[in-house]
């Protein structure tokens, strides 16, 4: 059977102790705690017949809190999360983000659009942070250059060539220059979204 990558991005509502009170009553086997001190912890369990990898992780840079779920029993493993707790799917993300109207929700939105969007996704999801890239707003733009780094789609490339070109930010210039070069040193990703 193939092994299947999947994320879950959770709504904001949804706690640590909701996670943890999840990976109980899953019966999920921990096998590691994150660095509470890092930026970015992460929290991995696996299934108990040891198929499956799930990771938590929180995400703070950006605000936001996901699953990676990866293997043979990845899609029940989903399908139960999305049943315990509340997440965003990118139909959601997408209509919450062109909806939102102060820029706290604007950033909530683009990042849930980026970490919710998969392959066949990714039209809506281009022209999204193309539309977002129009910003007057500095903070908006840096986080659509943000957000590309979590895609990685070649398709976008060309969006933060232009950033990193025109911006009349420099920060956000800067940025945008060193995700090119990473997307360039490390090259993009493939078709297939998480």
């Amino acid at each position: 059977m193939p092994q299947e990558s999947q994320r879950v991005v959770l709504r904001p509502q949804v706690t640590r102790d909701d996670v943890q009170d999840i990976a109980w009553e899953f019966d999920w086997n921990a096998i590691e705690v994150g660095d509470r001190s890092s930026d970015t912890p992460v929290d991995v369990w696996q299934t108990l017949n040891g198929g499956t990898e799930i990771r938590f992780v929180q995400d703070r840079p950006i605000g936001m809190r996901y699953f990676l779920i990866h293997g043979t029993d990845c899609e029940s493993v989903v399908t139960a999360l999305r049943d315990a707790v509340p997440t965003w799917t990118f139909p959601d993300a997408l209509s919450f983000v062109r909806h939102a109207d102060n820029r706290d929700d604007m950033l909530i939105g683009l990042y849930a659009v980026a970490l919710s969007a998969t392959s066949p996704d990714r039209g809506a999801a281009v022209e999204q942070l193309r539309a977002m890239a129009g910003s007057p707003d500095a903070g908006i733009r840096q986080a659509v250059v943000i957000a590309t780094g979590y895609l990685g789609w070649p398709e976008l490339i060309a969006l933060v060539e232009e950033i990193h070109r025109t911006d009349p930010v420099d920060h956000v210039r800067a940025n945008a220059g060193v995700l090119l070069d990473g997307l360039r040193r490390h090259g993009t990703a493939t078709t297939e979204g998480p």
